[in-house]
């Protein structure tokens, strides 16, 4: 019973499908100053930034979950000996690898997937696309933490890596988050990543404009531009709101710290974080206690007990008692013994 409760506690703590971020999502719109933004976010720990909020529903995304359980289905079937099934699922969940940015978790089932399928080769013209497939889909896992069969393991130690260093342009930072692969990465001047050779699944996020996701190549990818739409482009008075799902419960931030609910078009009340304090005049500020009435006692005098003497009298007489009490120990035990 102990350790199911340790193993509840722990996928609690270390599953990022269990938690929840009860922040609400607050989208900036397009007339709104990006410095008056995120200081309303420094004050008001009740909102989260879109392009965070955007992160955390791609790490709890439903195909997340759909991955695993297409691979304990093919699992089974490779366990119950039906080879053909397990190859049809496996080679379902190869093809999910540049559909969607998966997180870590997903990513690893794929890879495993892949290794499954070469396995399952008859040709060698399949094991090196399958091979490829593997050094190519995703560069940012490390092969440490997958169980490989011992066919591919030497290679996969002699077989570079397929990716290409690859600077950030300017064109992306207008962007807050750059995922390649479901890999995050932040967007600042002069950041250098590393891009697949082959294709792969791009996604950029920010506070204020759409999201844009495209599958790509390292060659498209330097003469490509993403496109940027501001999600709101009202103002307070006059709130420019979505009615799309991928809205639904967020907030829109306008200038002068004006937010709206996109769900009802009214506007949040918001509390203000600053006490208000009047003026005061400091000749009139008086201690909150002027001790008038607070009687005073004298402390008694114990100096007498740092007296040396006392003490040294006090150590004569104790040691005299303790001799004298020994020597009346030893003369009642002759007595006792001559009485034999």
């Amino acid at each position: 019973m102990k350790k199911v409760l340790c193993n509840i506690i722990v996928l609690c703590f270390c599953c990022p499908s269990f938690a929840y971020d009860y922040r609400k999502p607050l989208i900036q719109s397009a007339s709104a100053d990006t410095s008056e933004y995120y200081a309303f976010l420094s004050i008001n720990a009740n909102y989260m930034n879109y392009a965070d909020y955007q992160l955390l529903k791609l790490n709890n995304d439903i195909i997340n979950d759909k991955i695993s359980n297409l691979y304990l289905k093919a699992k089974q079937f490779y366990y119950q000996k039906k080879y053909y099934k397990s190859q049809k699922v496996f080679q379902e969940l190869a093809g999910l690898r540049n559909k969607y940015q998966l997180n870590a978790h997903s990513k690893k089932l794929v890879l495993n997937s892949i290794m499954k399928l070469y396995e399952f080769s008859s040709t060698k013209i399949e094991q090196k696309k399958y091979f490829k497939l593997l050094t190519s889909t995703y560069p940012y896992i490390d092969f440490d933490d997958l169980v490989i069969i011992e066919s591919i393991s030497e290679k996969l130690d002699e077989a570079p890596m397929l990716f290409n260093n690859w600077e950030i342009p300017q064109e992306f930072h207008k962007f807050n988050y750059l995922v390649i692969n479901g890999k995050k990465h932040d967007i600042f001047p002069g950041k250098n990543i590393k891009l697949p050779k082959g294709e792969f699944i791009l996604s950029l996020f920010s506070n204020t404009f759409y999201p844009i996701h495209k599958l790509i190549s390292k060659k498209e990818i330097d003469s490509w531009a993403p496109n940027t739409v501001w999600i709101n482009s009202g103002i307070c008075d006059n709130p420019s709101l979505k009615v799309n799902k991928l809205y639904k419960n967020t907030f829109i931030f306008y200038k002068n710290d004006c937010v709206i609910e996109n769900d009802n078009q009214k506007r949040v009340q918001q509390t203000s974080n600053d006490i208000k304090h009047s003026k005061t005049n400091i000749n009139n500020l008086k201690p909150v206690n002027d001790y008038s009435t607070v009687s005073y006692k004298a402390k008694k005098d114990y100096k007498w007990l740092k007296n040396k003497w006392l003490w040294i009298g006090l150590g004569a007489v104790t040691t005299a008692a303790i001799i004298s009490s020994n020597q009346n120990k030893g003369k009642s035990t002759n007595r006792t013994k001559k009485g034999f």
